[in-house]
């Protein structure tokens, strides 16, 4: 079975098939320009469109990433289960974004909840809560502009169970609802709107956070992960040199660096190839991180990836990265970069990967273990953790 997912950016493509990994299926993250030849062999691919953080002035070209992604999807092996992966607190061009792609997969009828539970995203009445606080009606970022008509499902028939939802879905089916919202305030309310899903799963459009994803992919069963590859990347989590880049602008992902600095004694600096020579001098952990006062993200990321392209100086080094978009414009500077082959994840928001970079002149193929964090996922003590600290 082909399972095929659209994200608007990395570390959200990541999270959504980390899940399905986990279950042992191949799982591999693709941009626009990641060759359909290299990803035949998986079993769920995530393609990134890295629009989350475009303007509001340019749907069209939006439109079209989505179409490309849904494209690329298509080229690997129609998926049975095709789904939609949109930012957990609602950010981005999620109107635009989901009418792209139902106008790719017509035949699909979305099925929407932005939850995760277990990063305390959850959705009551309509209405999505950020860690218990009230932030907006779900219904309003998806009348942008295109007047959507849709049913709700709340949580009193969600826990009805799966084959309630079952029988109410399918009087929905066939044209009739363009659009499902529900509710879920529990890692178990997804899972039995998942397994309701995943009864007809041609004629469904799954749309929501790494926190559905997780859902469906608990219905699925585990199998026994036989590639040394697997084995290989976990086992390089233990003890290697670590880089941490951090170029999210989230108070929380701040806090976590000042949190690994006191545990690790190590040094932080403005750029990734001032780590680089940390990592070269001696430290097991360095850190590359932006300034707080900083506006211009284009300024940011020029000066924090500056160096990133001697990474190939430490074979060894895991990075860890937080934030999407810092992530993917790291990728883009690093020459040759392909796809990343999805590994797990460490804890819920937290997804190990080996990025993958071809051949070119004298450059062998190489894999570069790499953790992607979005900003605003964990505690304060995520990072050291991570560390081992």
């Amino acid at each position: 079975m082909k399972i095929g997912i659209v994200a608007d950016d990395l570390t959200g493509a990541a999270d959504s098939v980390a899940p399905f990994a986990a279950r042992g299926l191949r799982c591999a993250v693709a941009n626009l320009s990641t060759p359909e030849s290299l990803l035949a062999d998986f079993d769920v691919t995530a393609v990134s469109t890295e629009t989350r953080d475009m303007p509001f002035s340019c749907p069209d070209t939006v439109h079209s990433a989505i179409a490309r992604a849904v494209l690329t999807l298509n080229g690997v092996g129609p998926p049975q289960i095709l789904c939609k992966k949109i930012d957990s607190a609602l950010r981005g061009h999620v109107d635009v974004e989901l009418k792209a792609i139902c106008a790719h997969a017509p035949e699909r009828t979305p099925v929407i909840c932005p939850a995760f539970p277990a990063q305390g995203r959850t959705v009551a009445g309509g209405v999505l809560f950020v860690r218990g606080e009230p932030r907006r009606r779900v219904i309003e970022v998806l009348d942008g502009g295109t007047h959507w008509h849709y049913v709700t499902l709340d949580l009193a028939d969600i826990r009805r169970g799966t084959e309630w939802v079952c029988r109410w879905l399918g009087e929905k089916s066939g044209g009739l609802a363009p659009a499902v919202l529900f509710d879920a305030e529990t890692e178990r309310d997804l899972e039995i709107v998942a397994a309701a899903v995943l009864q007809n799963p041609s004629g469904w459009l799954p749309v929501g956070s790494a926190g559905f994803m997780r859902a469906i992919a608990s219905q699925m069963r585990a199998t026994v992960v036989e590639d040394p590859l697997y084995a290989r990347a976990r086992e390089s989590l233990r003890g290697e040199p670590l880089i941490v880049i951090c170029g999210s602008r989230s108070n929380l992902c701040r806090r976590q660096i000042i949190a690994l600095e006191r545990a690790s004694s190590t040094l932080r600096t403005s750029s990734a190839g001032e780590a680089i020579d940390l990592i070269g001098g001696g430290f097991r952990i360095a850190i590359a991180a932006s300034p707080e006062d900083e506006q211009d993200r284009d300024i940011v990321l020029e000066k924090l990836l500056g160096g990133i392209e001697r990474l190939e100086e430490l074979p060894s080094a895991t990075l860890i990265v937080t934030g999407g978009a810092t992530a993917a414009a790291m990728l883009r500077r690093c020459d040759g970069f392909t796809h990343l082959i999805v590994v797990g994840e460490i804890e819920p928001g937290i997804v190990a990967t080996l990025a993958v970079f071809k051949s070119s002149g004298n450059k062998r193929a190489t894999a570069v273990h790499l953790l992607l964090k979005a900003g605003d996922f964990g505690g304060e003590a995520t990072l050291a953790r991570i560390a081992g600290l």
